[in-house]
């Protein structure tokens, strides 16, 4: 696993069989594809596995891609059936509420470490803001398509560009331009960048 090479582990990935071997990397696959929005792409591969797949996920996902085409009657109905039938996940279905237009503030409560890629989509989807406790917890391998989320706040940014660092090879210039999008405008960016070289970690900016 790498988040610096995660557009290539994505093409990797999409040739790979559709065998139940495979599974747990073709749901990082559709992740990966919602989050970098590739949307149109995602939901027509999510809406035909859902059709034969009763699996939570695919059937969330479909929720949520019928949500986002103006289809919240039906995202609705398919919600309320897999609750009538186990589904409980309390942050989905409070992003979902906020969506549809029950509920107009969203609430995680005590619940981030229960945050999955999923929920980070619909909350950029919502505008709300993505908090490094929310992402502290997932894998390498969401690092890069993470960074492309827009509503992530500062200090989430600056952690997901840690691990990057830590865990690919990226150049100076990259590291430094990286770091202006989430910077105080009077830091010295080349400064503070030598200092993190010295001493990395998350703090030191």
């Amino acid at each position: 696993k790498s988040s610096g090479n995660s557009e290539k582990l994505y093409q990797l990935v999409k040739q790979l069989p559709q065998s139940e071997r495979w599974q747990l990397w073709k749901r990082w696959l559709i992740e990966y594809e919602l989050i970098t929005r590739k949307d149109k792409e995602a939901c027509l591969y999510i809406n035909e596995k859902s059709k034969k797949d009763a699996d939570h996920f695919w059937q969330t996902a479909r929720i949520f891609c019928l949500s986002i085409n103006d289809k919240l009657n039906q995202s609705q109905f398919m919600l309320d059936l897999i609750k009538s039938r186990g589904f409980s996940d309390l942050v989905f279905e409070n992003l979902f509420k906020v969506i549809s237009g029950e509920k107009e503030d969203f609430d995680i409560g005590d619940t981030s470490s229960n945050i999955k890629p999923l929920h980070l989509i619909m909350m950029d989807t919502l505008k709300i803001q993505i908090k490094i406790n929310y992402v502290a917890h997932l894998g390498v391998e969401y690092t890069d398509p993470l960074l492309s989320l827009t509503y992530l706040t500062p200090k989430a940014r600056s952690f997901l560009l840690d691990k990057k660092i830590s865990y690919s090879l990226v150049s100076t210039d990259q590291i430094i331009e990286n770091y202006k999008s989430v910077s105080d405008e009077n830091l010295d960016i080349k400064k503070a960048f030598s200092n993190y070289i010295k001493n990395q970690n998350g703090y030191n900016r």
